[in-house]
């Protein structure tokens, strides 16, 4: 029995998915849905998700057994029949693999870094220019390639 509920605000989509004894399954064969993810840990929703690109490196490590499998549809039939045998009691929130805390110094350390690095090269000069590489995608656009094109060829940087 499917049924598609669309007409929840955001607070009733967050108390709905954060019931523990609701599952949210993100089978996703990519890394298309960390978003999905980050939001799952961070309401508290019991979710398994595919171990797909850099999903792993979000959840905490000692989590990850819980709540990832291989994309693989034996491995997926498993997870959720674990999943479905777990009791109430069993059920544990997955944690995020850094605590706001700690991505909050990191970020700061960074920008620091950044500054510093900026401000002794400050005085230093350029001999020349240098080259820079673009590279455009498009497709089905020849119009809006063209019009890029012609705009790049009035460019008056010189290397």
């Amino acid at each position: 029995n499917l049924s598609f509920l669309d007409n929840f605000d955001r607070d009733q989509a967050i108390s709905y998915i954060s019931d523990p004894h609701r599952l949210i399954v993100i089978p996703s064969l990519t890394e298309n849905l960390p978003g999905t993810v980050y939001e799952s840990i961070e309401f508290g929703a019991n979710f398994i998700a595919a171990d797909v690109g850099g999903i792993k490196e979000m959840i905490h490590p000692d989590d990850v057994d819980r709540c990832l499998f291989k994309p693989l549809p034996l491995i997926l039939a498993s997870k959720l029949h674990e999943k479905i045998v777990e009791t109430h009691k069993d059920i544990k929130p997955v944690r995020h693999s850094e605590t706001p805390t700690s991505i909050r110094s990191d970020i700061i350390a960074f920008h620091k870094q950044i500054h510093q690095q900026s401000s002794q090269n400050l005085f230093r000069r350029r001999k020349s220019n240098p080259k820079i590489t673009v590279c455009m995608t498009h497709y089905n656009r020849p119009k809006g390639l063209l019009t890029t094109l012609k705009e790049w060829k009035k460019q008056t940087y010189s290397n």
